[in-house]
């Protein structure tokens, strides 16, 4: 381990107090922890810094870093496990400062595109006895001593007690919102589920009716009441005529009060080459006028 000077000045306060509020100020989780990280590397003056959320089954559910490029951070490859040093710092939660990762003999290694660490301070983000997360920072950076000290691991376990502090809050707000939504979702859904319900109820009584109209009628499926030649046509009957003329057909309609409607479509019917053509004729009633 390595040695140094102790206790917080007002300067290392102020700073702390600083970044805590730069903290306290995010309300979205993910927001909270890259400030954690970014802060956690400034107050320590390193030139790395690391944030793991600890997840199921061995796994981090978040693992935000600082201090390399998104290129870098790629190259490095999937989320680390909970082993080695990350282990020790979940399983112990307590702080650990070491002159040399590389030295000790709970060092398990790293992928081949991960940076060379060298000094290391760790610190656990608790709230009781419950590990919320892991803090580490690597390499001191700029000019003093090459080692992290007492006092950037004292500054680093004050930080991490009110980072503790925003990431609850942070959560508790996350799910705050998500619960505000679906409280204003609860109301829409039961009336969309009862207009549902009844446009359904409708539709099955209209179905069951027309199914009982069509047996006791079965024999007679209503050619409609007719009108007057000559009569002003609707809607119905220009669109047909139009679509009759589009398809290259002639569209007939006979009709008389009180003998209803007929209506009759011929269209040309595309035969096989050699063989002539024929005109078909589609006949159709309908009901009433168009």
């Amino acid at each position: 381990m390595a040695s140094g000077d102790g206790g917080c000045g007002l300067d290392e306060l102020y700073r702390v107090s600083q970044v805590v509020l730069s903290v306290s100020r995010q309300l979205c989780v993910r927001d909270v922890l890259q400030v954690i990280v970014r802060s956690a590397r400034s107050l320590a003056g390193a030139r790395y810094a690391a944030l793991g959320v600890p997840g199921p089954l061995g796994s981090f559910a978040e693992f935000i870093v600082d201090g390399i490029s998104n290129g870098e951070r790629r190259a490095i490859g999937p989320l680390p496990r909970q082993h080695g040093m990350l282990a020790v710092l979940l399983r112990e939660a307590r702080p650990l400062r070491l002159t040399d990762i590389r030295a000790d003999p709970r060092f398990e290694g790293w992928p081949p595109a991960h940076p060379e660490l060298s000094g290391f301070l760790g610190v656990p983000v608790r709230d009781g006895d419950t590990v919320l997360a892991i803090i580490f920072v690597a390499n001191k950076a700029g000019p003093g001593p090459a080692e992290f000290t007492a006092r950037d691991q004292e500054l680093l376990a004050l930080f991490a007690a009110h980072a503790a502090i925003a990431l609850t809050n942070a959560r508790l707000s996350e799910r705050n919102r998500e619960l505000s939504v679906l409280e204003e979702r609860s109301p829409l859904a039961r009336d969309l589920h009862d207009a549902v319900s009844q446009k359904l109820f409708s539709l099955r009584a209209r179905a069951r009716a027309a199914a009982v109209l069509a047996g006791r009628d079965a024999g007679r499926a209503d050619d409609g009441a007719g009108f007057a030649p000559g009569a002003p046509g609707g809607l119905g009957f220009a669109s047909m005529r139009g679509r009759a003329a589009a398809a290259g057909g002639t569209l007939t309609i006979r009709s008389a009060p009180g003998a209803g409607t007929t209506i009759k479509l011929a269209v040309p019917v595309q035969r096989q080459a050699g063989r002539p053509q024929r005109s078909g004729a589609a006949p159709a009633a309908g009901a009433g006028r168009g």
